[in-house]
C-alpha cells in the first residue's frame, strides 16, 4: 500500500527467524528507499493493508493458517503505536476526513474516534450480522449491508438509521457511494443496484454482481467489469458502451483523476496476468452488438 501523499510504502512480510520470526509490516521512505520501521502483526499472514485518507494511520488485517481467525490492527505511522485492534472483524473503514473509524464486530458496528482513540458508539440493528460498511464522501453517513439482505444508512453524528433499502435476493458484498454522496451502489453475487439517496428510490439494476466496480470522478458514469468492461449512464442506467474480454478474469478497476482512462487488471489460474488501459472517450471504442 502507498500513502496518499506518495511518501511512504507499506509492505507485508515475515520477520527474520533470527530476530524472532513472525509476520510484520514494514514502512519504507520512498524518496530514500530506506526502511522507516517494522510493525509486528499478531497472526500468521497479512492479507490487507491500507492507509487512512490523511496518511497518518495504517490498518492491517491478519489471519491464522486456516483463516478462521482474523485480527485488524491500526497504528500511527509516525510512531508505530497501536491505537486499536479488533478480533474476528472482517472489515474496518476510515472516514474521508480520518476522524472516524468504523469496524464490523459480528452483529454490530463500532464507531471509533481516532483523535480520542476510543470507541464512542456502537451501532446495532435486528438484521443479523453486518456484511459490509462504507462512509459517504463527506463522512456524514455510513452505509451498511446485513445478512437479512437489507441495507441501512446511518447518520454518523446522531447514530440513527435514516434509510433502509430492500431488494437484493443475495447477500450484498460491495457498497460504494457516488462521488457526490447522492447515490449508493450495492452489489450481490448476481446483480448490482443503484439507489438514489435524494428520494430513497431504486434507480436501476444491472445484471453484473460481485465484480470490479468504479465511478468516473464526476459521478456521471458507472463502470463494471465482470469480464468485459461496461460503461453505464448513472442518470438513466443505460448502457453506453462495452470493451471486449481478452481472455483473463477481471480482478480490479481504477479510474484516472481526470476520468479519461480506466485501468483493468486481470489474471488466470495459470498465474498469468495482464493490465489494460481503456480510454473512456474515443471514436474507436467497441460498441455492444
Amino acid at each position: 500500500a502507498l500513502s496518499p501523499d506518495g511518501t511512504v510504502l507499506a509492505t507485508a512480510g515475515q520477520r527474520d527467524t533470527m530476530g524472532g520470526g513472525g509476520p510484520m509490516l514494514q514502512l519504507w521512505n520512498i524518496q530514500l528507499a530506506a526502511p522507516i520501521r517494522d510493525i509486528t502483526v499478531e497472526l500468521d499472514s497479512v492479507n490487507r493493508v491500507a492507509f487512512s485518507p490523511s496518511g497518518h494511520l495504517i490498518m492491517a488485517r491478519s489471519s491464522g493458517d486456516n483463516r478462521s481467525q482474523t485480527i485488524i490492527g491500526v497504528w500511527l505511522v509516525d510512531s508505530g503505536q497501536c491505537i486499536g485492534t479488533w478480533a474476528d472483524s472482517h472489515d474496518v473503514v476510515f472516514s474521508p476526513d480520518s476522524r472516524w473509524l468504523a469496524a464490523i464486530d459480528s452483529e454490530q458496528i463500532d464507531l471509533f474516534d481516532i483523535e480520542k482513540q476510543q470507541t464512542m458508539a456502537t451501532l446495532r440493528s435486528d438484521a443479523g450480522q453486518v456484511l459490509g460498511i462504507q462512509f459517504s464522501p463527506d463522512g456524514s453517513h455510513l452505509a451498511s449491508a446485513w445478512d437479512d439482505h437489507s441495507l441501512k444508512i446511518w447518520n454518523v453524528e446522531t447514530r440513527q438509521i435514516i434509510s433502509t433499502f430492500r431488494g437484493h435476493k443475495g447477500l450484498v458484498e460491495q457498497l460504494r457511494f457516488t462521488p457526490d454522496g447522492q447515490g449508493l451502489l450495492t452489489s450481490d453475487p448476481s446483480e448490482t443496484k443503484f439507489w438514489n439517496l435524494a428520494d430513497n428510490t431504486l434507480r436501476f439494476t444491472i445484471p453484473h454482481g460481485n465484480c470490479p466496480l468504479a465511478f468516473t470522478p464526476d459521478g456521471r458514469t458507472l463502470i463494471s467489469a465482470p469480464d468485459e468492461v461496461y460503461f453505464w449512464q448513472v442518470a438513466t442506467g443505460d448502457e453506453l458502451l462495452v470493451y471486449p474480454r481478452y481472455g483473463y478474469d477481471s480482478r480490479s478497476l481504477a479510474v484516472s483523476s481526470d476520468g479519461n482512462l480506466v485501468a483493468q487488471a486481470g489474471g488466470n489460474r495459470d498465474e498469468t496476468a495482464g493490465v489494460w488501459l481503456w480510454q473512456t472517450k474515443r471514436e474507436s471504442q467497441t460498441e455492444r452488438p
